[in-house]
Parts: C-alpha cells; structure tokens; sequence
C-alpha cells in the first residue's frame, strides 16, 4: 500500500521535471507537461475531497491528443501530407466529443481513449523513422525527436492496452486494473515525464548552439 502511494505521488509530480527543465524555451511539449501536471494534481485534490473526479478523464484524453497532435503535425509529418492528416486529426478530435457525449460525459471514454493512444504508437514510429531518415546528431540520443518518441511509444504502448480492456476489467476484475494502472501504467508515466525533461534540455543546448 506505502509503495503505491510512493509511486503515486512520483507519478503526479514527475511533470515537475520537464516543467523545470523546459521553463525558458517554452514549447508544445512544455505545455504538454504543465497540462499532464494541472490534470494529474486536479484529479488528486477531488480525490481526497471526494468528490467526483472521473469527468475530468475526458478533458484530459482530448487535450493530451491536440497537444501531441499539434507537436508531431509540426515536427514529424512532412508538408505535402500535412492536409490529409490534419482532416483525419480532425475527424478523430469529432469522434471522441460525439461519443463521449452520446454514452456519457461523466464517464471516461476509454475506447476513444485507446484509440488516440494507438495514434500516439504510429506517432511516435514515424517519428523515429523520421530521425533515422536523415541522422543530424552523432549520438541519435542527443536527438530531442528521438528522446519524445521514445517517450511517447513507451507510454502509449503499456495504456494503450490497458485502456482498451479498462470497461471489461472494471466489471470482472477491479483489483487487477487497480493493479495496472498502479504499479504499470504510473511508474510509465514517470518515466515518460523523465524523459520529455530530458529532452527538453537537448532542445535547450540546441537553441543555444544555434543561437
């Protein structure tokens, strides 16, 4: 029980990093870390008030998909496929809202969530072909790219499965998702919120090489 709460605590304060890391040259991934952090305490302060908190999921999945959206639309897809993705985007960003609002706003949409998270996964490969494509760094782990997408794939892998089984789960076995999400899905983010820090201070010496 101490060490889930431990990992807890760790996972909710482990955007920290990144925020610290990335406060002078703010970017996408910047406010994605400050938005993983404002969602993360939130859910936590309702918890311990109890009161409902489970609403706010959906805000989250659908913010978390514009912000990575936005990043790899601008860092990752090539210009002349730009259009056809950002429609598909769009027709993704659609779904979620008229699903979640014809089952239920109050609950989290775990489905459209699996869905934006398997995109996170192609995401991120494109992103690491991308690099490999055309090496601009020596070492391909001096690579901001590189360090996000491998972020992202590890975190996008792991929830992408357990949010596709998190309804079913919920109704035969509440311990075992307990289970996951503590003990699989949080020590995930943690190292996902590590990683984009890390990343964040590559994009810093970078700029300031460029500079």
């Amino acid at each position: 029980m101490i060490a889930a709460y431990i990992i807890l605590y760790l996972s909710n304060l482990s955007p920290l990093f990144a925020l610290w890391t990335g406060r002078i040259n703010k970017g996408i991934i910047w406010y994605y870390a400050l938005a993983c952090f404002a969602f993360d305490i939130n859910a936590f302060v309702l918890k311990i008030l109890h009161i409902e908190r489970l609403w706010s999921s959906n805000l989250f999945f659908l913010v978390e998909f514009l912000l990575l959206s936005s990043y790899f639309y601008q860092y990752v897809f090539e210009k002349k496929y730009r259009k056809q993705i950002l429609i598909v985007l769009s027709l993704v960003a659609v779904y979620f809202v008229v699903d979640t609002c014809v089952h239920s706003i109050l609950q989290p949409n775990y489905i459209g969530a699996a869905i934006f998270y398997s995109l996170y996964i192609l995401f991120a490969v494109f992103g690491l072909y991308k690099v490999l494509k055309g090496i601009e760094y020596l070492m391909i782990e001096k690579s901001p790219l590189f360090i996000f997408c491998i972020a992202f794939l590890i975190y996008a892998s792991g929830s992408f499965i357990i949010l596709l089984f998190e309804h079913e789960l919920r109704e035969t076995n509440k311990e075992f998702i307990k289970f996951m999400w503590c003990y699989v899905r949080n020590p995930m983010n943690i190292l996902k919120n590590l990683l984009i820090g890390y990343g964040l201070i590559l994009m810093n010496k970078n700029k300031q090489v460029a500079g």
